[in-house]
């Protein structure tokens, strides 16, 4: 910001008399004329121009960009409801799950799993014994062994890694998964 010089303004009406004074006084054209012609004067309008044309230049700049953040504004509304979509699906898995397990501890659900992984192992074991026996001939056999079996190793496999997941726990141990 410019600070006033009243010596260099006064200086500039030092050289009139008093009746050119009272006139310049009396007229407001001749007063503001001779305001104009102030060096401070000029340099506080030349500063006014500049700061309103970078204003201007600054509105428009962001007027330019108002298109843009009107996309950004939508996408983000979007995503929002997404995510409050999704959030509320997973309360309400969170709650089938929890209806679902009442009652079923992470034991009894290992017993049931090793159980489940026996039979299929019994089962798997009965058609190799009746194909090796010449009950079943080796089309059936196939159609037959290779269901049951990929079934059974599926269920050992979820066996083992709910054991290795208890043992972590036990032991404290972090998995990454």
């Amino acid at each position: 910001m410019i600070q006033p010089d009243f010596s260099t303004a006064i200086g500039f009406l030092d050289h009139l008399n008093s009746d050119e004074l009272k006139e310049i006084l009396n007229d407001d054209a001749k007063f503001d004329a001779v305001l104009k012609d102030v060096k401070q004067v000029k340099d506080w309008e030349t500063e006014k121009e500049m700061m309103i044309a970078s204003n201007r230049s600054l509105a428009e700049f962001n007027l330019k960009q108002e298109p843009d953040l009107e996309e950004l504004k939508t996408q983000v509304q979007q995503k929002s409801e997404a995510g409050e979509q999704l959030c509320n699906h997973i309360q309400e898995l969170l709650e089938e799950y929890k209806t679902k397990s009442a009652g079923i501890s992470p034991d009894t659900t290992l017993a049931l799993l090793q159980t489940v992984a026996a039979e299929s192992e019994e089962q798997s074991e009965n058609i190799a014994q009746d194909f090796l026996s010449g009950k079943l001939d080796v089309e059936k056999f196939l159609e037959d062994f290779e269901p049951i079996r990929k079934k059974m190793h599926l269920q050992k496999f979820k066996v083992d890694k709910m054991i290795i997941h208890k043992m972590c726990q036990v032991y404290h141990i972090q998995l990454d998964h």
